[in-house]
């Protein structure tokens, strides 16, 4: 999954596209995009990664600390690569050189620590402009292609018009382009500027949150990007559906059992219910939790411990350019005792909280050369187990949720709540039933991103 969706990648997808020679713009606009990705030698050269490492160059020269903040988890692991690259360090020491590569959703997290200077690289959602409220930086700049200038520019403009404060509605779903679906919802309003400002504020943002997304063409249209993964399409009694693949885990309830039972999407059978947090089929109900609190809770501190470490190891892993096996190798060389590979992968997509030895973050810090485990792996451990702790605690209140169990909520998962500033029905809604009607036999080619997106197959692409 770590493999980036790259330009030749889409550009390859237009090409291909059924659509192509239907449409006489459609054509001419592909033969422009691939004019300019062969002048301008794109699949070897980012004109805009220039002008980052001569912002950092000049950063470097005046002592300052810095921040650089990209647009998506797979684009910072590889910035973070190619500076550490650039500027003969190991990835794990850019921050001894004042250098910090952060995701603006990670950055939004953030305490307010203070950066004598903030890069901006893209703001491709009104979300995106949050961070500018953040009291961290000294001094901020921003690094746009002109056509990002000029859509931003056409955006807000359109958004000034509106006689609502769009950019206070709330609107906070991650992976959404707000601009896309304002647009959609504009399009298809009156065109008469009074009808447009009549607008309830309420109905536009429920509408962006309730547009679905739909990976229907799929099925007919195997994506073909060097990142593609291959999935299975499961299908809901609902007639919604989502594809998973084969490795992926899945919570699902069983009748005449007490609690939640993991399965591996191999193992997943027809008639099983899955259970949903959130519209994800993957997501861990303390993650709903997590979400609720600021970055002065106790709770949010050692989670940010955790995920700290969690990054750290994956940095160096994508750094190195290793597989699971080879890591295990290392391991092993290091006096590793354990039997089972698949942990080193659960350890960094997060699925589990990192490990339960404490001997296994100085053996991991030893086999990546990452000193920061080996000096602070105790630091890193009590974290790991205030957080496994505390998410055991909310997999019980889910189990009471999902078996409508006849023990009350006690005042144990009272307090729990209250922690989070959550109540029991805040709870309840996020967490949802599908009954599998059918898995499909054959398997399809699609984007890491669209693995457990729910989405009706009914729905066609226009």
């Amino acid at each position: 999954d770590y493999n980036q969706e790259t330009v030749k990648d889409m550009l390859k997808e237009l090409i291909e596209s059924e659509h192509r020679f239907e449409n006489t713009d459609f054509e001419n606009l592909i033969e422009i995009i691939e004019d300019i990705y062969n002048k301008y030698n794109l699949d070897r050269e980012s004109p805009k990664y220039l002008e980052i490492e001569k912002w950092i160059e000049k950063g470097l020269k005046r002592e300052s600390s810095m921040l650089i903040l990209i647009d998506g988890k797979i684009e910072t692991i590889g910035l973070r690569e190619k500076l550490a690259m650039k500027f003969n360090v190991d990835i794990s020491e850019l921050k001894n050189i004042n250098i910090e590569v952060a995701s603006y959703q990670n950055a939004l997290l953030m305490n307010e620590n203070n950066y004598d200077e903030v890069l901006l690289t893209s703001l491709i959602n009104i979300k995106d402009f949050n961070i500018l409220e953040k009291r961290m930086y000294k001094k901020v700049d921003i690094i746009l292609y002109e056509i990002e200038l000029r859509e931003i520019k056409k955006t807000l403009n359109t958004l000034r018009e509106v006689k609502n404060r769009l950019i206070d509605t709330g609107v906070s779903s991650e992976e959404e382009n707000i601009y896309t679906k304002l647009y959609s919802k504009f399009r298809s309003a009156d065109s008469d500027r009074g009808a447009m400002a009549s607008l309830s504020i309420t109905d536009v943002s429920n509408s962006i949150l309730s547009l679905p997304n739909s990976y229907s063409h799929r099925l007919k249209k195997p994506y073909k990007g060097n990142n593609a993964v291959t999935a299975k399409l499961v299908v809901f009694e609902d007639e919604f559906c989502t594809f998973l693949k084969l490795t992926d885990n899945v919570n699902v309830r069983k009748e005449g059992r007490s609690k939640a039972e993991t399965k591996v999407m191999a193992d997943l059978e027809e008639g099983d219910d899955l259970i949903l947090i959130d519209g994800d089929v993957r997501q861990d109900l303390y993650n709903i939790f997590i979400k609720n609190v600021n970055s002065g809770n106790t709770s949010k501190k050692h989670y940010e411990v955790v995920k700290k470490w969690r990054e750290l190891y994956e940095d160096k892993f994508v750094y190195l350019k290793l597989d699971d096996n080879e890591l295990f190798t290392l391991m092993k060389l290091n006096g590793w005792n354990k039997t089972s590979k698949g942990i080193l992968g659960n350890w960094r997509t997060g699925y589990s909280y990192g490990p339960r030895d404490q001997e296994d973050i100085i053996i991991l810090g030893l086999s990546l050369n990452i000193t920061e485990f080996i000096k602070n792996q105790e630091y890193y451990f009590n974290s790991m187990r205030y957080i496994r702790t505390e998410a055991r605690v909310a997999a019980r209140l889910l189990n009471k949720i999902i078996y409508y169990t006849e023990k009350k909520i006690n005042s144990n998962d009272n307090a729990f709540l209250n922690k989070y500033q959550l109540t029991i029905e805040e709870v309840q809604s996020a967490v949802h039933i599908k009954k599998v009607k059918h898995i499909s036999i054959e398997e399809y080619s699609v984007k890491p991103t669209e693995i457990g997106e729910i989405f009706n197959q009914k729905e066609e692409i226009e």
